[in-house]
């Protein structure tokens, strides 16, 4: 089997650095006030968005992520898009299409991690057994980490809106 590398090139072939501050407001999510903003009100928007959901529903139609995120906040300040996914299962002894599968949602979660103040959170996939002779595979902790990161975002008055 040919060695496959798991620091790839998002689509355009652009490979990108590990991690640039974007300049953005970075909350303390220990503090127990609210933050303060410049301008005095705080209109800021998170985004949330469970990609594996949104892929089922476009069914194979590609996703411009990067649009979706504005079209999402609408007028308000964005404060951050959170994308939450899972990398597909491999297996012990990983055929090529399950390196392939992985490659694939490798290079698509970089990209979107690419998104101006943009963030992924990833859960995992387990194998659930098999039904009716096809392998069964369920995402776990996404739905858990969307909830928890809304929850503390809006308890700690980071946001006053949200978009999911």
């Amino acid at each position: 089997m040919p060695y496959r590398s798991w620091f790839l090139k998002d689509a355009r072939n652009t490979t990108y650095p590990k991690h640039q501050s974007d300049g953005m407001w970075q909350p303390d999510l220990n503090s127990r006030t609210s933050p303060s903003f410049a301008g005095g009100s705080m209109d800021r928007i998170a985004t949330f968005t469970d990609l594996a959901y949104l892929e089922k529903l476009a069914a194979g139609q590609r996703i411009d992520f990067g649009q979706l995120a504005k079209r999402l906040r609408a007028n308000h300040e964005i404060f951050r898009n959170y994308f939450y996914d899972a990398l597909p299962f491999l297996s012990d002894h990983p055929s090529d299409q399950e390196y392939d599968q992985y490659d694939s949602k490798h290079r698509l979660l970089t990209a979107v991690k690419h998104i101006p103040h943009s963030e992924v959170r990833l859960g995992r996939t387990e194998f659930r057994g098999n039904l009716n002779g096809k392998p069964q595979f369920h995402q776990k902790r996404v739905d858990v980490f969307l909830a928890v990161d809304l929850a503390v975002l809006s308890t700690k008055h980071f946001i006053s809106h949200a978009a999911l």
